[in-house]
C-alpha cells in the first residue's frame, strides 16, 4: 500500500498523526493512522492487547508508524457508537465485559515475569509536586486550601496510590471511541488506544461512570462489581490533580476541567484529600 498522505487529504491531524480513510479495491476501505514518530505508543498498545486476547478492533500495522484499522463506516460487524447510546443499561453491561478482559490481563501481565512494557505510562506518574504546584500557579489555584492541602500531603497520597493493585487501564472513554457490534447479542468495543496505561481499575472505573447515563452507569457498575472504598477514596484526589496538570498544558482551558477548578477553591478536593489521607492509613 502506498503513503496514505500521497494524493489522499487526511480526514483528522494534529500534532501526532494524521489519519486517512483509504478506499480499496472491491469498494472496502481502512482508516490509516499516519504517525510523525515511529513506533508510537498506540501501535505498541495494539500489539500489546492482541497479544493478550483483549478484544480490538480489526488491524494490521505497516512499520513503523502506519496503523490500519477496520472502518467502522463500512464494517459489517461494528458501527461507531453515539452521544445517545451512553443512555441505555445494555451497553454498560456490554462496557463492563470488555473492561473485565482488560482488566484480568493487565492483572495477568503485572504479576507475570515480564511485567510491564517499559513504554506503557502511569498516569499518576504526572502528579508529583513539581507539576502541581506549576500547575496551580497557572490556573491561579496555588492559594487555595485543597492544592495547599494536596501538596502538603503528596507524599503520601502518591504511595499510597501507588500500593494499590495495578492492572491495564484505558483512561479515555468516550462514545467517539467505543464501537458497538451490528448484531445482537451487544457486544462493545474500546479503541483509540494512545493513552493505554497501567494504573488501579478503580481509575477505569471512575473514567467510565463519569460519561454513562444513570441506566448505564448503574449496569455498568454493577457489572464491574463493588470497588474498594479505600481505592475510591485514594483515587478521588489523584484523579483531581492529575486532570488539573494536563488542563494547565493546554493551550485552552478544557471543558471538563472547570469542575475541577471549582473543587480546588469549594472544599471539594480539600475534603477528598483527608479521605484519601484516611483510608492510606488503613489500606488492608
Amino acid at each position: 500500500m502506498s503513503e496514505p498522505g500521497e494524493g489522499v487529504p487526511p480526514i483528522v491531524e494534529s500534532d501526532v498523526a494524521e489519519i486517512h480513510r483509504v478506499r480499496m479495491p472491491g469498494g472496502g476501505s481502512l482508516v490509516v493512522k499516519a504517525f510523525r514518530d515511529p513506533w508510537p505508543s498506540e501501535i505498541r498498545a495494539y500489539g500489546l492487547l492482541a497479544h493478550l486476547g483483549v478484544p480490538t478492533l480489526r488491524h494490521r500495522v505497516q512499520p513503523p508508524s502506519l496503523l490500519l484499522l477496520e472502518d467502522l463506516e463500512r464494517s459489517s460487524t461494528w458501527r461507531l457508537a453515539t452521544a445517545t447510546d451512553l443512555d441505555e443499561a445494555d451497553i454498560g453491561v456490554a462496557l463492563a465485559t470488555w473492561y473485565r478482559k482488560l482488566h484480568a490481563a493487565g492483572r495477568e501481565l503485572a504479576t507475570s515475569a515480564e511485567g510491564f512494557p517499559s513504554w506503557l505510562p502511569c498516569e499518576a506518574a504526572l502528579v508529583t509536586h513539581a507539576n502541581v504546584l506549576r500547575a496551580a500557579r497557572k490556573l491561579r489555584l496555588a492559594e487555595t486550601r485543597g492544592i495547599r492541602t494536596a501538596l502538603a500531603s503528596l507524599r503520601t497520597l502518591a504511595a499510597a496510590y501507588a500500593s494499590l493493585p495495578q492492572t491495564l487501564t484505558y483512561n479515555d472513554f468516550c462514545w467517539t471511541n467505543l464501537a458497538l457490534s451490528r448484531d445482537e447479542p451487544l457486544v462493545a468495543i474500546v479503541f483509540d488506544l494512545h493513552l493505554l496505561g497501567r494504573g488501579p481499575a478503580c481509575a477505569d472505573i471512575r473514567n467510565v461512570s463519569g460519561s454513562l447515563g444513570s441506566a448505564a452507569r448503574a449496569s455498568f457498575v454493577g457489572a464491574m462489581g463493588p470497588v474498594d472504598p479505600h481505592h475510591a477514596a485514594l483515587d478521588r484526589p489523584m484523579a483531581a490533580l492529575h486532570g488539573l496538570v494536563v488542563a494547565s498544558q493546554r493551550r485552552r482551558l478544557p471543558g471538563w476541567a472547570k469542575p475541577l477548578l471549582r473543587g480546588a477553591r469549594d472544599g471539594t478536593l480539600e475534603a477528598d484529600v483527608a479521605a484519601a489521607l484516611r483510608a492510606a492509613e488503613t489500606l488492608p
